[in-house]
């Protein structure tokens, strides 16, 4: 099955930005930062360095209950109030560098992926411990990051001149006092990792030649087939017997474990970078494959039937990126790259 929207009629445009002040305002346009809609996509609220955030610039959002955690260029940014009031967390706090490339937590953890090392908080941001390849990791430059229970999974890269090179996933199941590193050797598509999701035994890791998989805890690998782009692997997720796949030819999706899968594109947006889902309802980031970077056309398309139909949000003004994005409940939160080296 291929999917593909022909018609704008069908499009529902709206902007987002996350950007969290003391005085926060709501849109129907995408903007710089962060973007949060607590109506399931009616009604949006952006934050900005204007607000606290430590840069316009953002890689990735995450969210827990009242917490979000923006992952940017200038550090890690958390609000643990729905964005009334923000926190920077920089290598003068403890990070290991304050390019932080994506975020994660469970409870009062927190990962963060910066090109220095993953930097970890077991206390809500108040000490920070940084793993590299000093303690096991297979590069210094973390790109990806998840976690669950003990278990800590990361995706890492060489950023040694003049070229950056992936160094497989590492994996810890007992908080980071030992690591694992999977490699192509092991068995991985490619050591280029730029996600990571897992269940059960199930870990699935998104890399630059196809999705791999491991149904027993990293011990045997898979790669999966059938994907609408088995090269460019951008993000992953899955639950129960559905997989998610962002890639660069468009979201694959299957339903059982991988068989079978479901081709999605997107008009005008050929390339899809980030993945999510609640039960039927699928969210998925995208934009053009051949736009340059400060001319991108990038959107939100979420759909609520289990992809039969498809609504999207864009940024009608081209001021970034969404780079990625997560939902729980009927909030939806976007990382959006402003673009600016100097914000």
């Amino acid at each position: 099955m291929r999917f593909k929207f022909s018609s704008l009629s069908a499009l529902l445009f709206a902007s987002l930005t996350l950007a969290f002040s003391q005085i926060c305002f709501a849109s129907n346009d995408i903007g710089v930062g962060v973007s949060v809609s607590d109506d399931n996509g009616a009604h949006w609220t952006n934050y900005t360095t204007a607000q606290g955030l430590a840069s316009n610039r953002v890689n990735a959002v995450f969210a827990q209950g009242p917490s979000i955690y923006a992952a940017t260029w200038g550090g890690l940014s958390v609000s643990n109030d729905n964005g009334a009031h923000w926190t920077n967390y920089t290598t003068a706090q403890g990070l290991a560098n304050n390019f932080v490339a994506a975020v994660y937590a469970q409870g009062p953890s927190i990962y963060a992926a910066t090109f220095r090392g993953l930097s970890v908080s077991n206390d809500n941001g108040a000490h920070w411990t940084t793993y590299t390849t000093a303690q096991g990791l297979g590069g210094n430059d973390v790109r990806a990051v998840y976690a669950r229970g003990r278990s800590i999974y990361v995706g890492t890269f060489s950023s040694s001149v003049p070229y950056v090179q992936g160094t497989g996933l590492s994996v810890s199941n007992d908080n980071g006092a030992t690591w694992t590193t999977y490699t192509t050797a092991k068995g991985l598509a490619d050591d280029c990792v730029k996600g990571i999701y897992a269940q059960g035994r199930n870990i699935y890791a998104a890399t630059d030649k196809g999705l791999s998989v491991s149904n027993d805890d990293g011990a045997h690998w898979i790669t999966a087939q059938g994907l609408v782009s088995d090269y460019g692997i951008n993000a992953v997720f899955a639950q129960g017997r559905s997989i998610y796949a962002a890639t660069n030819g468009g979201l694959a999706v299957s339903d059982d474990n991988g068989t079978n899968w479901n081709h999605y594109t997107f008009k005008d947006h050929d390339q899809t970078f980030g993945t999510y889902a609640q039960g039927s309802v699928i969210y998925a980031t995208a934009a053009d494959r051949d736009t340059t970077k400060f001319d991108r056309k990038s959107s939100l398309w979420i759909s609520r039937d289990n992809g039969a139909h498809w609504v999207s949000y864009t940024i009608s003004d081209k001021v970034g990126d969404i780079k990625g994005g997560y939902a729980q409940q009927n909030s939806i939160y976007l990382a959006v790259d402003g673009c600016d080296s100097s914000h």
